[in-house]
């Protein structure tokens, strides 16, 4: 059985869930992970620890919640292609990890995680890995930034789902995963 606070997320979920687009699985009375049923997609876990911590992730990212009303808009967030996951890696190690937001102005960083010390010095990254997933769109998301840039879709424009590597070639960032648009 569910701790409490995991199963009012999961109540919370319910309509989200009836859409047939997410599952969840429950490996222990403490986690809950919400799997969604759509292509180039990422499981969450929300994690419980105690009343005022609650884990929320999308590996390598996660942020540590004090209420049930935060984890499920966070988990639910995560679900829709206006928050990525963004994270750095040096020699194959994790750098930094960092939730992104689309607002009007494009990508912002937000919520970010050193898994070095950033005061030592940071080395530079030579790989970034973008998690970005569509499972639900928010059909008032121009209401909160109604500058933002939207494909027809309704996903920022230049959205890649699923993940997406990036390395240095000539001293700019490319998509090593995806196949080189044609020049004209």
């Amino acid at each position: 059985m569910l701790v409490h606070e995991l199963q009012l997320i999961r109540e919370s979920l319910d309509s989200r869930i009836r859409t047939g687009k997410l599952a969840l699985e429950t490996p222990s009375d403490q986690e809950l992970v919400l799997v969604p049923q759509v292509e180039d997609s990422f499981a969450i876990q929300i994690t419980f620890s105690a009343p005022d911590d609650i884990k929320v992730s999308l590996e390598p990212w996660h942020e540590h919640v004090s209420s049930v009303e935060q984890a499920t808009n966070l988990a639910i967030w995560l679900l829709t292609p206006y928050y990525r996951v963004v994270a750095m890696y040096a020699g194959g190690g994790a750098v930094r990890t960092h939730l992104e937001i689309f607002r009007d102005e494009g990508w912002d960083d937000m919520l970010g995680i050193y898994f070095m010390n950033p005061e030592e010095g940071l080395p530079e990254p030579d790989e970034i890995r973008i998690r970005q997933q569509a499972v639900f769109l928010d059909s008032n998301f121009l209401t909160y930034y109604p500058q933002a840039e939207l494909d027809a879709a309704g996903y920022p424009v230049g959205t890649l789902l699923g993940e997406t590597i990036y390395q240095q070639r000539s001293g700019e960032w490319h998509p090593t995963n995806v196949p080189d648009l044609p020049q004209n």
